[in-house]
């Protein structure tokens, strides 16, 4: 970072303090560099959303990835037609995958600090604080990201047509803040065991790796395994999850009803709903059709998980550079 920032800082005195200053604070700060390593992982791993685009068509429509690209095809959208289809909604998911980004990792590490402070597991890279910390995490970034993945996998289905934020903003003024919650419970379900999957199985591994002293190739291999980890330990949820998504416009039943509180009346339909989504999914299509869109998912959540470690892990390194001494006692 500051080989960088560092010519640009030195132009003006000014500058150049501001620059030291700024990175002062971050460097002091763990919170500060957990919320701008989560936000720097989150936005890279973007580079992969026509995946997520893909995935989301599959499950939406049953379909194989040779299905969903000949639906793709058979609308006759052109090049440039079909690069939009693809980055339908990265615009909006982009701005918001920052704030997503910086709680996600600043609430797993603040809460695996905590856990291990009050004697969970025993030490910070101990797997059930990491297991805990997970929970807490995806609880807190649901709140935050469930509104947006909604609408984003209706863009990205073809059953909203226009812009995301304006897709949103029509929802709510047609019935309210709830409707952006809509699928709060199902992406609730979905989201914990992938969180935790993935932030436990990195936190471990990258643990376990310290202590080894293994180069940048056990990096990429163990976030790898942490992206892999987290689809497996989800597929079927996420599947039923994007049905209920869609479903109301589709036409296809059952499907999940908006729910603007959080009562346990509401939370307990919910999951009810997702029960009776997830067996007439099964009754139809039989029980492949809750691994719908795996291959897309796995080729897109994979080396998206790499890219998003090692953008967190080069991130911490450039905010703890020079040798500071926290930088060997990083959390993983």
């Amino acid at each position: 970072m500051e080989r960088v920032l560092g010519p640009i800082a030195q132009a003006t005195p000014w500058a150049a303090g501001r620059f030291r200053a700024a990175r002062r604070r971050l460097r002091s700060s763990a919170l500060a560099r957990d919320a701008v390593c989560g936000a720097v992982g989150e936005v890279a791993q973007l580079v992969l959303y026509p995946l997520d685009t893909l995935t989301v068509q599959c499950q939406a429509g049953g379909l194989g990835v040779r299905g969903a690209l000949a639906a793709l095809r058979a609308q006759q959208l052109g090049p440039t037609g079909t690069l939009r289809a693809l980055y339908a909604g990265c615009g909006p998911t982009v701005a918001c995958s920052v704030v997503i980004g910086a709680v996600y990792l600043c609430s797993f590490y603040h809460t695996k600090r905590w856990a291990a402070g009050v004697g969970i597991s025993g030490t910070e890279g101990g797997l059930l604080a990491a297991l805990f910390a997970g929970v807490v995490s995806s609880v807190a970034t649901s709140a935050l990201e469930s509104p947006m993945e909604l609408f984003r996998h209706r863009v990205q289905a073809g059953v909203l047509r226009g812009r995301l934020l304006a897709g949103m903003a029509a929802a709510v003024g047609g019935g309210g803040i709830g409707q952006l919650y809509a699928g709060f419970v199902p992406f609730l379900v979905r989201s914990v065991p992938y969180d935790v999957a993935e932030l436990a199985t990195y936190s471990h591994l990258a643990s376990l790796q310290r202590r080894a002293c293994v180069g940048p190739v056990a990096d990429m291999a163990i976030g790898a395994l942490a992206g892999a980890a987290a689809v497996l330990a989800s597929m079927p949820l996420d599947v039923v999850k994007t049905r209920m998504e869609v479903a109301p416009l589709l036409g296809l039943k059952p499907c999940f009803k908006p729910h603007p509180t959080a009562a346990p009346g509401a939370l307990l339909a919910g999951l009810r709903e997702f029960g009776a989504t997830g067996h007439a999914l099964v009754a139809a299509q039989g029980p492949g059709a809750l691994f719908s869109g795996l291959a897309p998912r796995l080729a897109g959540r994979v080396p998206g998980s790499i890219v998003y470690w090692l953008a967190v892990a080069a991130c911490r390194r450039a905010l703890e550079a020079d040798g500071d001494a926290d930088l060997a006692d990083a959390p993983v």
